[in-house]
């Protein structure tokens, strides 16, 4: 057995049966997935990830496009209204992430930011 993570990364991925399969064969950790802009709506990146099936979501891109972003309110909202049955974390332009393997935790930390004087 492995010790290692798996990462799905969507990229321009819409929802479809593909998930599903990949969601039956294979444990997902982590799914990074766009929504907002011209990517998927909220409810499509949550059909998706309801089919992959991964422990955590990161959902992302939802702020890069400017008039056209994704809705991080509404996301937390469904969410609570309806459970996914796995995490879901949204990531913002910066952000970065540390997995612990011995907890299984995902830890999001501070933009690795340069100041300038």
């Amino acid at each position: 057995m492995s010790q290692g993570v798996t990462l799905f990364v969507s990229g321009d991925t819409r929802d479809g049966e593909t998930l599903e399969q990949i969601g039956s064969s294979h444990q997902v950790d982590f799914a990074l997935m766009a929504f907002g802009g011209f990517y998927n709506t909220l409810e499509q990146m949550l059909a998706a990830a309801r089919r992959l099936k991964p422990k955590v979501l990161l959902p992302f891109h939802w702020e890069i496009w400017r008039g056209a972003t994704g809705k991080p309110m509404l996301l937390g909202r469904a969410i609570a209204s309806n459970p996914p049955g796995f995490e879901v974390h949204p990531l913002q332009m910066g952000d970065r992430i540390r997995y612990d393997a011995v907890r299984g935790m995902i830890s999001l930390l501070e933009p690795n930011v340069r100041k300038t004087s």
